[in-house]
Order: structure tokens, then sequence, then C-alpha cells
């Protein structure tokens, strides 16, 4: 079941297993770097394409030397090497936290077809829990999209391991919170407010495709994660609500880190069974 099975001389699992973590952790680091940019320009409605990385304070263009994961705001000072205006800890947070959580992923799973898929789940959550840290609307676009590359992602170790149970549990359980969200989008009307409660709601997404997966295989993960989304959305919409707003329109609010939390507990579970490959 794993990358490395059958090579000669091959690795023993525990190194193999290592050896993964650290290629996983470093990707992270990049791929942390890239996921400031779509925390910062995507709720700005900016193209994450072009420019190039710029200072916020002076619009400076980064040089490659300075746009180096974690250690070029190490070695600045966590200052723009033009204005010298500070430059937010968010940035070297969420690119170590992102490489944190790949090498994570791929030290609980091994050297698996599965990986690329679980990492990009991370991924997502984390772009969408800064986003809502910085107290913006959640575009609907970051979760759907980060939803829909990790099901294609994990199209390959369904057909490579014949785990067509787990990929079909995947998108239906994404099919069916992405219609759900959709519809009440269109119960919510255009207005800003409503399109902010979508894409908190949106955030559920990437949690049905994670429960899915995992659902045929450890059925207790499924049910952990969506239990733990549920009691998580109550405790944190109670605490974050702003006076005069409904119940609900409070636990919507509280979705991303809600989703987040329940993706980490069936993970989480999934992990302890021994079930994250898919079954």
């Amino acid at each position: 079941m794993t990358l490395l099975a059958g090579t000669a001389g091959a690795l023993t699992p525990a190194v193999a297993r290592a050896a993964t973590a650290v290629v996983a952790g470093v990707v992270g680091l990049v791929i942390g770097s890239f996921l400031n940019v779509v925390v910062y320009r995507v709720p700005r409605h900016l193209s994450v394409v072009t420019p190039g990385s710029f200072c916020p304070s002076c619009g400076t263009p980064v040089r490659p030397l300075d746009n180096v994961p974690v250690v070029s705001w190490l070695a600045l000072g966590g200052r723009c090497r033009s204005c010298k205006a500070p430059i937010s800890p968010r940035y070297p947070l969420v690119e170590g936290l992102t490489g944190a959580l790949f090498a994570l992923v791929a030290a609980l799973v091994g050297p698996h077809l599965t990986v690329p898929a679980l990492c990009t789940l991370a991924a997502t959550y984390v772009a969408v829990v800064a986003i809502d840290l910085d107290a913006e609307p959640v575009p609907y676009a970051v979760p759907s999209v980060g939803a829909g590359l990790a099901l294609a992602l994990f199209l390959l170790p369904a057909a490579v391991h014949g785990t067509w149970a787990s990929f079909a549990a995947a998108t239906a359980a994404g099919a069916v919170v992405a219609v759900a969200v959709a519809l009440g989008r269109r119960l919510a009307g255009s207005d800003s407010t409503g399109a902010a409660e979508t894409g908190a709601l949106g955030t559920l997404i990437p949690l049905g495709v994670l429960l899915g997966w995992l659902g045929p295989g450890a059925p207790w993960a499924s049910a952990a994660g969506a239990a733990g989304t549920a009691v998580g959305a109550l405790a944190l919409g109670a605490a974050r609500g702003e006076r005069g707003r409904p119940a609900w329109a409070r636990v919507v609010r509280a979705s991303p880190l809600a989703s987040a939390l329940g993706a980490a507990i069936g993970f989480g579970v999934a992990a302890g069974l021994g079930a994250l490959g898919g079954a």
C-alpha cells in the first residue's frame, strides 16, 4: 500500500515515513507562502497570479531572496526591506503551520498516495481560518476550489488501490454540502451579508470531502468529525456572536473554525484507527 513497496533495497518503514514527512514539510512551507497570497488577495478580489509578491505598505515587489518561507521574515526582522514597515507575523505563522501540518499528515499516513489530497484539505483549512481570523468574509471559492482539488487528487489512490467506495463517499458528501450551501445562498439573496454567510458555510464542503473519504474505512472518524463540527459551531457561535444577531447566524459565522476543528477530530480518530489510506 505504499509508494515504496516492492522496490529493490526498499527503505525501512520508519525511514520511509520520516523521509515522506520531511519532503511534505518542505513542500508545505512553499504552499504556505502561496496561501499567504490567497489570504491577502482573494478577499480583496485581486489576482493570485499577477503581480508578484509585494509589500502591502509601499507596494515594492518582494525580491526572491526575501520571499523564502519563514527564513526571510526572520532575517528581515519582520520588516519590509524598502520602507521598513512591519510585516505581519501571520506570514511566517501561516507558512510554518502549513509546513508542520503537511509533515504531520505525512508522518501519520506514511508514503501513501492519499498524502497529497489530505495535505490539500489541510492547506484549505489553513487558508479559510486565516481569512476568518483577519475578520474578512471567507470567499466561497477558497473552500470549494480546495475541496475540488483534493477530490481530484483522491482519484489517484482510488484508481491504484481500488478504494472506490471512499472516493464515491467523498464525492457524494462534498456534493451534498455544496448543493445545500448553494440553496442556502439562493434563499439568502445576493446581498453582502448573504454572500459572507455563504462563504462561511462553504467551509463545510472540504469537511464533507474528508469525512466522506474516511467514512467507509472509519465510520467512527466521520461521526466524530461531524459531531465535533456541530459542537464547535455552537460553542464558538455563542462566544463570537455579536449582540442582536440570531443564534443561527452566530453558528454560521463560526463555521470556518468549527469545520476545521471537525476535520482535525475526524483525521485524528482515523489516524488512531489506522484508516487514513481509505478503505
